[in-house]
């Protein structure tokens, strides 16, 4: 890895460091787990989050739809929407992530990931200004209803 960049990268705050600073992304996949016995032990031994017990319960294309769309003032039952359901494992290879982001949850869980293309803020920081991005990817666990995860600025499916 490249320590001058990573201190560079790192003094700048930009937030993006694994993506440009050369062996980043893959010291800290490779590194992630310090303990692979404890991750081991603990995925053995702890079930899934919020087991679901019929496929009644799961959550339809539609409500997933209709909440992401709910993210922003912006956008309209009108506005581009892309929906799919996949395992949670699927939408990491997909997303180009780490599994190990998850943590103990079961990658077999299925989730939608829907994208919207319609106007959305970032919070910003103390080191940058708010930013208007065009797109959004939610990702909703499909037997709990719940949002995992938002991407403000991805368009994960297109």
């Amino acid at each position: 890895m490249d320590q001058q960049a990573l201190h560079t990268c790192s003094a700048q705050a930009r937030g993006n460091c694994e993506q440009v600073v050369p062996g980043l992304a893959q010291c800290m996949a490779t590194h992630a787990v310090r303990n692979q016995a404890a991750l081991a032990d603990r995925q053995q031994n702890f079930g899934p989050l919020w087991p679901t017990t019929s496929a009644t319960e799961r959550m339809l294309e539609a409500e997933a739809i209709a909440r992401a769309l709910e993210v922003s003032p912006n956008a309209t039952p009108q506005s581009p929407v892309i929906a799919r359901s996949m395992t949670l494992a699927a939408f990491a290879q997909l997303s180009h992530g780490s599994v190990l982001e998850f943590g103990n949850v079961d990658l077999g869980r299925i989730v939608w990931v829907v994208t919207v293309h319609a106007a959305l803020w970032t919070d910003g920081s103390p080191f940058a200004s708010p930013r208007r991005m065009s797109a959004y990817t939610i990702v909703f666990d499909a037997a709990s209803w719940t949002g995992i995860l938002t991407c403000i600025g991805c368009a994960t499916l297109g």
